[in-house]
């Protein structure tokens, strides 16, 4: 069974399309001639980008600078309570940059708050694979005679740390402040830099505080150059945004890792481009590749379901941006995360082919995403300063934007803007119900019941139409028989026939077609929406709605199906779904009444897709399929009889369809009699 969800959803997708088209050529309508195929555009595509040409100049060798003792600082910010809104990030000063980074407030297994199961989001997956490094630095009096030197792994001393940091080993003779400052020095460049946390006044000119607007995940950072040398240097250098984003879920299913990066137009404007990227799959080495080759990038990033770390620089690093690029890697065995939970979330992962003990070993891949930023000429004894802001924390598109506007189009629901609407409307509602009701499930139901509420009156019309249909098919079996030779006037007569009695010909279709974009919408909004993460329903049956509904596990999985759980959702849709079926009306055509027969096995195969889909998902259409019974029955036992359609059952209706079979053999003249009768 193909656990990747894009494959999932567009099988789900193409179910949905077939079960419209097969209920589309159920209903009685009248033959017509096959339109004439229209003509297949030709499929152009744009061409590749060329890859830059030249060799880079041998790295530089690094100036004397050699700090007594490496350190590591921990910061925690915010609170560590359930839910809370803290973080705990780790620096080192080998290569100034971050090392690892958890989110105190958000567990990774349900109901565990032990301090071992808080949320990795950044972590150090390999040696020297940390975030917000420099990577390098490339500089020269004049293009002709740049030199790159590697700061990887350059050593820098502190300068600063804050008051409340856990500083391992203690530093001696550093200011204790409210910012944590390193310096070291490359070639002819000092680089001085100063981290800044979240607390009021702590912003700085550069960045707002965010804390008024909503959580603060923020980390605010300054790189300023200073130029050593005797003469001006042009100055280039690398800096690696998010590294080694660790998977939040089964990467089989939902987890799989993006990468992102965002153009602006406009720097006086807020709107930007995004760009998403997804994780290359096996390969045979660590390779660079072209992330973004736009120039005036905002932000970069990577997401993985629920979370995201973005990398956004200020108006003046804005200007100087000049393209990101993608770094794949692989996870060093001896430094992933042990907890049983993270490697099973690994597992998925796309794995990365590594020499080992004299054969091939396959690890997981990770990424790191890299922004090149040329500020050009800076003058001796100058110094040129850019400003950054990293966000890492839940991916809710309000938390983002508060920290930097431009943080847009990081959550992709579906895969239009359109759709990608209709999701935030409904997470929006979600979470509104959730507030009254006080669980995500009842919301769930209560939302179900509001779609079907609001498209019970397109429901009753179809209903209404497809029973009138099954009475007419007499009728309509003498106006074929008597016009067999004229199809034009088969078709006029039939679309008479049908005014007259007040039939819909699309109305069989139409709430299944509006439905449509709802059911993509709702796909989106239960496998990203960040609400239903952890949210439970029926405890202890289901723990969390945005993962597969599991009410026993079997502890061995069963035969080809490969299935390990027993689901009851999916099981409850299925008999539901079938029993809906049953209840409506059944065609005239022998041949449309077989195909219908068959149809009532179709959502068997949604049972095989909602076995891997999050539980929210299938709660939803659950819930739909038992108040799609619920309206028929209503319908079928009220509705019909007020309009004089009579209340028959679909064993009726097939005996009434064979009587009009016989009705169509009947000799002219009876028929005249019958039609005054």
């Amino acid at each position: 069974m193909n656990k990747d969800p894009k494959s999932r959803f567009f099988m789900m997708v193409l179910l949905f399309l077939t079960m419209m088209l097969v209920m589309q050529y159920l209903m009685p309508t009248p033959p017509s001639e096959a339109p004439a195929p229209a003509p297949t555009p030709a499929r152009t595509e744009a061409a590749a980008p060329a890859a830059a040409t030249g060799a880079p100049a041998a790295p530089a060798a690094v100036r004397d600078f050699a700090p007594r003792t490496d350190h590591t600082v921990t910061v925690r910010v915010g609170d560590d309570a359930k839910d809370g809104h803290g973080y705990e990030a780790v620096f080192s000063t080998v290569g100034g940059s971050l090392e690892s980074y958890r989110l105190l407030g958000y567990y990774r297994v349900p109901e565990n708050e032990e301090d071992g199961n808080r949320v990795i989001l950044l972590d150090r997956l390999a040696p020297g694979r940390d975030s917000l490094r420099v990577d390098s630095v490339t500089s020269g009096p004049d293009r002709q005679s740049l030199t790159p030197a590697l700061m990887g792994q350059a050593r820098f001393e502190l300068v600063e740390v804050p008051a409340d940091a856990l500083v391992e080993p203690q530093p001696v003779g550093v200011e204790i402040g409210e910012n944590l400052v390193m310096r070291t020095v490359v070639g002819d460049w000092e680089l001085v830099r100063t981290y800044r946390f979240p607390k009021a006044g702590n912003a700085g000119e550069t960045w707002p505080a965010t804390g008024a607007n909503g959580p603060d995940f923020t980390i605010d950072f300054d790189l300023q150059w200073r130029n050593l040398a005797s003469g001006g240097r042009l100055l280039r250098y690398s800096l690696i945004g998010p590294a080694g984003l660790v998977p939040d879920d089964d990467s089989a299913n939902f987890g799989l890792i993006n990468f992102l990066s965002a153009s602006q137009p406009n720097s006086g404007a807020n709107s930007v481009e995004v760009k998403h990227t997804a994780l290359p799959g096996l390969e045979k080495e660590e390779r660079m590749t072209s992330l973004d080759r736009r120039g005036g990038l905002a932000w970069i990033g990577a997401k993985n379901r629920f979370f995201t770390a973005l990398v956004a620089g200020s108006r003046d690093a804005l200007a100087d941006s000049d393209g990101a690029a993608l770094r794949l890697f692989a996870g060093d065995p001896g430094m992933l995360p042990a907890a049983e939970d993270l490697k099973e979330n690994m597992a998925g992962q796309p794995q990365l082919q590594i020499q080992s003990g004299g054969g091939l070993l396959s690890v997981p891949a990770f990424g790191e995403t890299g922004l090149t930023v040329e500020p050009g000429l800076v003058e001796s004894g100058a110094a040129y300063t850019a400003s950054y802001r990293l966000y890492a924390g839940p991916a809710v598109d309000e938390w983002m934007e508060a920290a930097d506007p431009r943080f847009q189009g990081v959550i992709s629901y579906t895969f239009t803007s359109y759709l990608d609407f209709i999701s935030r409307w409904l997470v929006w509602l979600l979470n509104f119900l959730n507030g009254i009701l006080g669980n995500y499930g009842v919301a769930i139901i209560a939302v179900t019941l509001i779609i079907k509420l609001a498209l019970h009156p397109l429901n009753r019309k179809s209903f209404v139409s497809m029973n009138k249909m099954s009475k007419l098919a007499p009728r309509m079996k003498e106006i074929q028989a008597k016009f067999a030779s004229d199809r034009v006037k088969m078709q006029q007569e039939v679309g008479k026939l049908y005014k007259e009695n007040g039939v819909s010909m699309a109305g069989g279709c139409l709430p299944m077609f509006l439905q449509l974009p709802i059911f993509f919408a709702l796909y989106g909004a239960f496998s990203q929406g960040f609400s239903m993460r952890h949210a439970a329903f029926l405890s202890p049956w289901i723990m969390d709605l945005s993962k597969p509904d599991v009410a026993y596990d079997l502890g061995w999985k069963i035969p080809l199906l490969g299935w390990s759980v027993v689901s009851i959702l999916p099981i409850v849709y299925f008999v539901a779904q079938y029993f809906q079926m049953s209840l409506q009306p059944t065609p005239a055509d022998p041949q449309q009444a077989q195909q219908q027969k068959m149809m009532k096995y179709m959502p068997l195969m949604f049972v095989f897709l909602f076995y891997t889909m999050p539980a929210g998902l299938v709660l939803y259409f659950t819930v739909s399929s038992l108040a799609g019974v619920a309206e028929s029955t209503y319908m079928r036992r009220v509705v019909l009889p007020r309009l004089g359609l009579g209340a028959e059952t679909p064993a009726q209706a097939a005996a009434g369809a064979q009587a009009g079979a016989g009705a169509a053999a009947v000799p002219s003249d009876k028929k005249k009699k019958q039609r005054r009768k």
